[in-house]
């Protein structure tokens, strides 16, 4: 699983993930919008479900630019994509989430 590490505060290296199916297939977004998610490990809501920026939509490249309130709080946390096509909705990592972990400033 990757770890995403970053300390409070830090908001000039925005988070960047290629997006791929199952089978380790990037993800065509063309046509797509994704959105990104992320939640403590309590399961509270961080962020819930704010535009992500699609860099590449033929090769699933896409980014997530912090806000201020997204990286206030130290602490591990659980994120990933979710991708909207059509009305339906499909998460990445499929079946599973990647850990964002924000460092106290020291």
């Amino acid at each position: 699983m990757t770890t995403y590490q970053l300390t409070v505060g830090d908001r000039l290296v925005p988070l960047r993930k290629q997006l791929v199916d199952r089978d380790g297939n990037p993800v065509d977004l063309t046509g797509s919008t994704v959105a990104f998610r992320m939640v403590n490990a309590a399961g509270t809501v961080k962020i819930n479900n704010a535009a992500a920026v699609i860099e590449s939509a033929a090769t699933g490249e896409v980014r997530y630019d912090w806000a201020a309130g997204d990286v206030d709080t130290a602490g591990e946390f659980w994120g990933w994509f979710i991708r909207t096509q059509g009305g339906k909705t499909e998460h990445y990592p499929s079946g599973a989430s990647f850990a964002v972990l924000i460092h106290p400033a020291t």
